[in-house]
């Protein structure tokens, strides 16, 4: 049986590809976007192989062919608990955090930005990204210039409230 943590976690990983979906279709539907394969873990294992397996990368995969042109420019990592994770790591150059973690398994996907939805536990969930060309009502923007490494923070309200085609700029 699988553990509590597990169990939230894919139940949270559920519901932000519904929203995630919800958000594409501008409200039309809830089925764009799936999880992955032992979310992500397919991929993960057969990249070690050598071999590559399409549309699997990531957390987030495409139901429908609708979903195709996000998911060819972002690889959605989707997280959940994991309090400490904290983006300003980057600033104080903690790389053991957590945070760290989510950017480093994040950066090694082949599309051209990648994103992750980080629900922390007792927190508001975040939307984070790599993208320096979106700029929302509010957001944090953190650098690490030595790594050439830029990572932009939403509110996930504030993230699913855009316009999906902004994100295809």
């Amino acid at each position: 049986m699988a553990s509590k943590s597990t169990q939230k976690g894919a139940a949270f990983e559920r519901k932000a590809c519904k929203a995630l979906s919800l958000w594409w279709t501008v409200g039309k539907r809830d089925d764009i976007f799936w999880r992955t394969q032992c979310s992500g873990g397919r991929f993960t294992t057969r990249k070690k192989a050598g071999l590559d397996t399409a549309g699997q990368q990531g957390d987030v995969a495409a139901t429908d062919e609708e979903g195709l042109p996000f998911l060819g420019r972002y690889t959605v990592e989707l997280k959940c608990g994991y309090p400490g994770a904290n983006p300003l790591s980057i600033i104080t150059g903690d790389e053991r955090s957590k945070f760290w973690e989510f950017v480093t398994q994040a950066s090694k996907c082949k599309t051209k930005y990648w994103m992750i939805i980080h629900a922390p536990t007792l927190r508001p969930k975040m939307v984070y990204t790599n993208n320096p060309v979106i700029v929302l009502r509010k957001f944090v923007t953190v650098a690490d210039l030595d790594k050439e490494l830029t990572v932009r923070g939403y509110t996930l309200q504030d993230f699913l409230a855009s316009e999906p085609r902004l994100w295809m700029n």
